[in-house]
């Protein structure tokens, strides 16, 4: 069984929504009957389960065809500690959870030349960048918060669509016009699960953490790293985004195997800590096949 799975019925789950978006079908599949928040940005699915208005939380955070989600980044970014602890202040990466995404264009009409603008998420718009090439090279490509949302427009005019899924088409009565626009068949987003408690380990497991550095010392990141590969460690992904402490600094974001409460990984953890600067250990989850 799905470790998040194992809620009460009473639980809440906050998501990027309304209904019909990605964040929604993922949550379904990982919770099951719960009590379903709607949130219109990233930052507030975070901020609500923060604030305690919501027990669990779903983010996007990487996508195998556009990359990471930055706007999940951005939102760790100003994330505070907690009192006296590594861990973030109100809310913990849990597990994570991967979903393959189709999109699909929808509108009122079905003709593409009478198609002048292109709604949708920043991240689908990405994903679907080779299809609107081709096919909308003259369309104007609007970001909103969500695929959604981005139906709810095409509703709202007739000469726009939106890029979404086949259930929202349902939900805002639009005709699919074209199935499957994605860059690549197999797209999938890879969401984290947030919560408030640290999941235990399961011996197949990964961390996230995330820290600056002091950028005027030369080698300080490829110190920081061998700490790493000395403990054994297997890195399986590195993110930055401008820390917001001045120009050109940054806040790096590193994904190795092993749980936080793991014994080789609080030693190696011991180690890494004093090379680098504001430490954070966002949390561990299970490690997942597509």
């Amino acid at each position: 069984m799905h470790p998040t799975k194992k809620i009460r019925q009473t639980d809440s789950v906050a998501f990027l929504g309304p209904k019909g978006t990605f964040s929604y079908e993922c949550a379904t599949q990982v919770f099951g009957d719960a009590e379903y928040v709607p949130c219109q940005s990233i930052a507030k699915v975070l901020e609500t389960v923060q604030t305690n208005k919501a027990d669990y939380g779903i983010v996007p955070f990487e996508n195998s065809t556009f990359g990471t989600v930055l706007q999940t980044l951005d939102f760790f970014v100003n994330t505070k500690h907690a009192n006296d602890s590594d861990q973030p202040h109100g809310f913990v990466i849990l597990d994570q959870h991967y979903l393959t995404v189709h999109h699909n264009l929808l509108g009122q009409d079905t003709e593409l030349d009478r198609i002048e603008r292109v709604y949708s998420h920043p991240e689908a718009l990405g994903q679907c960048s080779k299809w609107l090439d081709k096919h909308l090279p003259k369309a104007n490509r609007v970001p909103v918060g969500s695929t959604a949302q981005a139906a709810e427009k095409a509703k709202q005019d007739r000469t726009a669509a939106g890029i979404s899924s086949i259930a929202c088409a349902d939900i805002f009565g639009l005709h699919v016009i074209e199935k499957d626009i994605e860059n690549l068949a197999n797209n999938t987003t890879r969401f984290f699960v947030i919560g408030k408690k640290v999941r235990q380990p399961t011996k197949n497991d990964g961390t996230l953490v995330m820290f600056t550095l002091n950028h005027d010392q030369p080698g300080s990141l490829c110190d920081a790293l061998a700490i790493m590969k000395d403990h054994g460690i297997n890195l399986t992904k590195i993110d930055s985004r401008p820390s917001g402490k001045g120009l050109w600094h940054y806040m790096f974001f590193m994904q190795f195997d092993g749980h936080m409460n793991d014994d080789k990984v609080k030693l190696a953890m011991k180690s890494f800590k004093p090379k680098v600067l504001d430490f954070m250990i966002m949390g561990s989850y299970k490690k997942q096949l597509q």
